[in-house]
């Protein structure tokens, strides 16, 4: 089996699905990202108009979205803060973001220690206790590539997957590559998909921000 798919939506972007059995499974992170009707609706949605003293600019709307809506940077400490220990009722966010930590010391020791990543879904929002963590890395292709069997064997094991952890991967092209526009086409695609929400009963998609980490600098620009 191989780990890297060559040939995703919209283009042929490197994209490691880093937790799925044997092909990309674009579906079940699209499922994961939730509506207005399902956040608005449910009782577990916690504190929708807090503000936080970390980030002053950050802040929930009405819906529990993360606002302002576009990429906001974290510090790995304050990602914890904000989303962890500030939903202290939550009985999923401390056990998922463990599995998050493990899954970003892995990639680190295995594949890469300079990349981004963007955080979005459930976990983003005020909802209390999120199924899951949505999340795709960034980082260089020549990195993917190398490391291509290791990634087809943690593939396999699903094991962030089964621990709530959905990440995908992005192999970052050269200006001068070839596929380069290929790259920008896949890079807008998942900014959209972490910056808005499914249609609603109405049929209306709201915007939203999304988390962005670097480790070690790295810059995908």
């Amino acid at each position: 089996m191989l780990s890297i798919v060559k040939k995703t939506l919209p283009g042929n972007l490197l994209l490691v699905p880093a937790v799925s059995v044997s092909r990309f499974q674009m579906p079940s992170l699209r499922s994961s990202f939730i509506s207005e009707d399902r956040l608005t609706s449910n009782r577990d949605v916690y504190s929708l108009s807090r503000q936080t003293s970390y980030l002053p600019h950050m802040n929930f709307d009405q819906r529990g979205l993360l606002i302002p809506p576009e990429k906001i940077s974290f510090e790995q400490s304050q990602f914890a803060q904000i989303f962890v220990r500030d939903f202290p009722e939550s009985s999923t966010r401390g056990s998922l973001f463990q599995a998050y930590q493990d899954y970003s010391g892995w990639f680190t020791q295995k594949i890469t220690g300079s990349f981004v990543q963007w955080i979005g879904g459930s976990f983003t929002t005020a909802k209390r206790s999120p199924q899951d963590i949505d999340l795709v890395t960034l980082c260089a292709q020549e990195d993917l590539i190398k490391h291509d069997e290791i990634l087809a064997s943690e593939t396999e094991k699903g094991n962030w997957k089964s621990r709530g952890v959905d990440a995908y991967v992005v192999g970052v092209r050269a200006y001068d590559a070839p596929d380069y526009p290929l790259y920008r086409s896949d890079f807008v695609y998942w900014i959209h998909q972490f910056s808005t929400t499914r249609r609603d009963r109405r049929g209306r998609k709201h915007a939203r921000g999304f988390v962005e980490i670097t480790f070690n600098g790295y810059s995908y620009e």
